[in-house]
């Protein structure tokens, strides 16, 4: 008991010795806090700035947000991330165009956020709905247009290059004159890979094409071609129908495809609209 006695001056000690280290962490803790919100802060207003003289053409003569009558112009610049076009892709069929790197994770977050519901995945502007229920895939295309236009147009940097707008966001992201708080950070985008493909939930694909009606189609259209009792024969068309009972009761042209039928009939309406 004695001995325990004694030793309650050293422990006391001890804590106060913790608990001052405890403090003085907790004080450089909040000051590394406080310097890197501040440059964060001086980051983002850098960022802004920079932003300011792209669009207003002050980094780069040739690229900016208002054309030549002073009317705003944004045909190179991708609506998710503003800057120049890198890839240039088309969402089909709206054929609204997006750095393909920009389009892949605006879909990828969507189709997470939505639990992998195919009917997530929709253009960023009008929301026209991407996915294509017969080929189970999100429709995207080359906006070669876009592209030949991009790099026949030259511009020049603060710095002195000369590039055409087709390389000038891989220029922006090494150049130390031009914006280098606004692609200096970010990843390369590949230019050999095609558009990556969310990952989708099986179920909800399946219960979306027993909603369209595609199962129950072809299944009609095998039943009534294989019909009991009855025959095939040719008509004068060139297409083949299934007799029944002496009666033609289908028709199908030869080669016909019903899934690319519906495809272009579909693109068809959203056009016309």
């Amino acid at each position: 008991q004695l001995e325990k006695v004694r030793r309650i001056p050293i422990l006391e000690e001890e804590i106060q010795q913790l608990e001052n280290q405890l403090k003085e962490e907790e004080t450089q803790r909040k000051e590394l806090e406080l310097r890197i919100r501040e440059e964060n802060e001086n980051k983002q207003q850098l960022r802004l700035q920079q932003w300011s003289d792209l669009e207003d053409g002050k980094i780069v003569s040739g690229f900016s947000r208002y054309d030549e009558n002073n009317v705003e112009s944004d045909e190179f610049a991708c609506p998710i991330c503003a800057g120049p076009l890198e890839a240039a892709t088309w969402a089909i069929p709206c054929k609204h165009v997006f750095c393909r790197a920009c389009l892949e994770s605006a879909i990828k977050s969507a189709a997470e956020c939505s639990f992998g519901d195919p009917l997530s995945c929709v253009c960023p502007l009008c929301r026209a709905c991407l996915y294509d229920v017969h080929t189970g895939l999100v429709k995207t295309r080359k906006a070669d247009t876009v592209r030949r236009k991009m790099k026949k147009r030259s511009c020049t940097c603060r710095c002195g290059t000369v590039i055409s707008l087709n390389g000038l966001r891989a220029h922006l992201r090494v150049c130390g004159s031009g914006a280098p708080e606004l692609f200096g950070d970010e990843e390369k985008k590949k230019f050999g890979h095609e558009f990556e493909q969310p990952i989708l939930d099986e179920e909800k694909i399946e219960a979306l094409k027993r909603k369209e009606g595609i199962g129950k189609k072809r299944r009609n259209r095998s039943d009534s071609t294989s019909s009991a009792g009855g025959g095939s024969g040719r008509n004068r068309s060139g297409s083949v129908g299934s007799y029944n009972g002496g009666g033609l009761h289908m028709s199908v042209p030869r080669g016909y495809d019903e899934a690319e039928a519906y495809q272009r009939a579909l693109l068809l309406s959203l056009e016309e609209r």
